[in-house]
């Protein structure tokens, strides 16, 4: 998906990619599940979930090639073998917060990142009191 517009990704039940890029400054945003069986490749913008859920399954592979191309929301890994790391490229609030997992038996995981600049409306010293955290949700039902 490219363009100088945001992009939209809708339909009715959930969309099926063998491949996905984002090339767009302006982002993309999702209206509908969306599952992607080869490679999402995030070049430049911000894909927003809005609620949905972006699911690799168990060949995808991720990659995120700059600090503003990331998701915005949850992104799900099917099958990550045990002992593969894998890296989500995921952020929000214009910062990009890459969480890789390493798991020791096979796994799915699930995560989502939340960043908030300035969360008391003071300014903050410390920039590690702003973030809000990461979560992650495990299964070793393949």
């Amino acid at each position: 998906m490219q363009g100088s517009a945001a992009n939209t990704l809708s339909g009715s039940g959930d969309f099926n990619l063998n491949n996905l890029t984002i090339d767009n400054a302006n982002g993309a945003s999702l209206q509908t599940n969306l599952n992607i069986n080869g490679a999402l490749a995030l070049v430049s913008g911000e894909v927003e979930t809005n609620g949905n859920l972006i699911t690799l399954n168990a060949t995808a592979t991720a990659t995120s090639a700059a600090v503003n191309a990331y998701v915005n929301g949850q992104i799900r890994k099917n099958n990550i073998a045990a002992g593969a790391e894998f890296v989500f490229p995921i952020g929000n609030n214009g910062h990009r917060g890459m969480i890789g997992v390493n798991p020791v038996s096979v796994g799915s995981f699930t995560v989502g990142y939340s960043f908030n600049d300035d969360p008391d409306g003071e300014e903050i010293e410390n920039k590690a009191e702003s973030f809000r955290g990461c979560f992650s949700t495990h299964s070793n039902n393949t």
